[in-house]
């Protein structure tokens, strides 16, 4: 498959999750995330009334494009999220001293990342790889040259750094001070974060929306907490590159996924299967009521290993608006959150020797 990319830099992110407080941020935004920006975008670029015919191509199982997850750049080197351990790797791995240590990488480079979906596993490549960001990520020696020059020559092996930002709010009554901290994720000059999409079909003006889509998330920012300062960033075009297409096999997924149907969800259940779940919910933002909550959902984590499936986009999308039993529809709109896959094409380790 070809996949076309774009690079997103900017000063500081504050990219909250469920079940995390104000002082953590995480350092990806998710693909449901990314998604429900667009829509936001399209609101203000095009007006609410543009959303309907947008959005239900999506809705009908035939999404024109679908976009992976935000992940890590550094220098030349994209990186990825780790296909989750188990599945076709365990008879490898578990007996493997290095166990924890694997677990704890978040993230590979793009030449591990596709050793590994050739069917290699990840205790054949890590002996011989970089270890950066204090054992969270990994790189292939052949791609050193490409890092920073702070990682080439081991002075620094940080991609991104988390701080807390000192802030005050004042409380209503007595106008009283209260000092709080807010998680801010941040990257040098040649880091950053990328994302990738796949057109699946064409429609008119859809290229160039995207392209406006993007440019206005350019100015308006992504994550939370806008309005102080995060979020600023640019986007722009990355280089393409190909990943393999499932065909019909084992895939993993570079995006958040939901199962649309049965089948879908026997993937879950296919040897040599494993995938991790998100509980997803926070506020959301809307016109005309602000200071609601979305719906809670359970996600299917990027990298995950499923078995095979004969669609080009598993998933589906969502509608998480507030309900309440005093009130049904508080908003009068949906709310959309995308769970539609990216799926890449994946060689379980040890099937060429006739396992899985």
């Amino acid at each position: 498959m070809h996949v076309q990319s774009w690079k997103i830099h900017g000063g500081g992110f504050h990219f909250g999750e469920h079940g995390l407080g104000q002082e953590e941020t995480s350092v990806d935004f998710h693909s449901d995330s990314l998604f429900a920006a667009l829509i936001a975008a399209l609101v203000e670029y095009e007006g609410p009334a543009a959303v309907p015919a947008f959005i239900q191509p999506f809705l009908d199982g035939s999404p024109p494009f679908l976009i992976t997850s935000t992940f890590p750049y550094a220098g030349g080197v994209r990186f990825f999220p780790r296909p989750e351990l188990g599945g076709g790797q365990a008879e490898k791995e578990r007996p493997s001293t290095n166990l924890k240590k694997f677990k704890k990488i978040r993230y590979i480079s793009a030449a591990i990342f596709k050793e590994m979906l050739a069917g290699a596993a990840l205790a054949e490549v890590y002996p011989r790889a970089l270890l950066l960001q204090g054992g969270l990520v990994l790189a292939s020696q052949a791609e050193r040259s490409l890092l920073p020059k702070q990682i080439q020559n081991e002075e620094d092996d940080r991609i991104w750094q988390v701080e807390q930002r000192p802030r005050v709010t004042l409380g209503r009554g007595g106008q009283n001070s209260a000092i709080y901290f807010t998680g801010r994720g941040g990257f040098g000059p040649e880091w950053g974060l990328w994302f990738g999409g796949r057109w699946l079909r064409s429609y008119p003006r859809l290229g160039a929306l995207l392209s406006s889509l993007l440019d206005e998330l350019s100015i308006s920012g992504l994550g939370a907490e806008r309005k102080s300062g995060f979020g600023s960033c640019k986007i722009k075009p990355g280089e393409p590159f190909d990943l393999p297409d499932p065909d019909g096999g084992y895939w993993t997924t570079l995006s958040r996924y939901l199962p649309r149907d049965q089948a879908e969800s026997d993937c879950l259940r296919a040897p040599g299967a494993a995938y991790s779940l998100k509980r997803v919910g926070g506020w959301l933002t809307s016109p005309l009521r602000s200071g609601q909550r979305r719906r809670t959902i359970n996600l299917i984590t990027e990298g995950a290993i499923l078995g095979p499936l004969e669609r080009a986009a598993p998933g589906q999308m969502l509608d998480v608006r507030p309900k309440y039993q005093t009130n049904p529809d508080p908003l009068g709109h949906p709310v959309y959150r995308s769970g539609l896959a990216f799926p890449v094409g994946l060689q379980l380790a040890g099937a060429k020797e006739g396992r899985s």
